[in-house]
């Protein structure tokens, strides 16, 4: 309705008609307005919105590989938000991270930027979207970074913001794939190995080599783990760096 789209607005505390960027393929006007029409769609509260905005701000940035998007490989976007403002607006961090429910935030950020490419970017399968199967992140995929729990330096930190920076990183995201070590393995080595050969395994996009072939190199790989495991890996003396650069991606390839 008008009145909670003006509330969104409000709240911002900025010119209405302000243009932020044009949304690919449709190249349609990302406007503070339909920024907010769309949060207001999603069930995004007012106090989202600032999320929304600085993730258009990413997607409209020469930089960010919009475009594949589009593509028959059927990427989509995933949001990792760090920094205080995940305990703020009550981000779900812990079970069912990726599932959603339990977390509004989480969910409605996440969907707001599907509808801001569906209505202002015009990517709208069978017409300017290309991408041939799909996934279900494709409706909505945001995750917030765990505050209390976390036994190493904080996701915005890792890239060079301060720990009082509130940081949403935005991503071009494959395959998701769950992997647990849980049943069988009675070490931590056999936990790497075993972790290693389900990043690249055979058929997956995430193949190290494939990578490195059609790439050059560049593909990125996203890790999400646990806090228990990852409280494991921090007494047994392992950084971020250590655990994926010194163990999991020589043992990948």
């Amino acid at each position: 309705t008008p009145k909670l789209v003006s509330g969104v607005i409000e709240y911002l505390g900025r010119d209405p008609g302000e243009v932020i960027g044009t949304i690919f393929p449709g190249e349609g006007q990302a406007t503070i307005e339909k920024i907010a029409i769309n949060c207001v769609m999603a069930g995004c509260r007012p106090e989202y919105a600032p999320v929304v905005i600085a993730t258009v701000e990413a997607l409209v940035d020469p930089t960010f590989p919009l475009n594949p998007l589009q593509s028959t490989g059927s990427p989509t976007i995933l949001l990792v938000v760090s920094g205080p403002i995940v305990r703020s607006l009550g981000f779900n961090t812990r079970e069912w991270i990726f599932g959603g429910n339990g977390g509004r935030a989480n969910a409605t950020i996440g969907r707001a930027i599907r509808l801001i490419l569906w209505n202002i970017g015009r990517a709208r399968p069978g017409e300017l979207l290309k991408g041939t199967m799909g996934r279900p992140g494709g409706w909505s995929y945001c995750i917030g970074e765990e505050q209390d729990l976390n036994p190493w330096p904080p996701f915005q930190v890792d890239l060079g913001f301060a720990p009082e920076d509130s940081v949403v990183t935005v991503m071009k995201a494959g395959v998701h794939h769950s992997l647990s070590a849980a049943s069988g393995i009675v070490s931590l080595e056999e936990s790497f190995t075993f972790l290693a050969t389900g990043l690249s395994r055979v058929g997956s996009n995430n193949d190290i080599e494939a990578a490195t072939a059609t790439m050059g190199g560049k593909r990125s790989l996203v890790m999400v783990v646990n806090p228990s495991y990852a409280q494991l890996l921090a007494d047994s003396g392992y950084t971020k760096r250590d655990y994926l650069y010194k163990e999991l991606l020589p043992k990948a390839q």
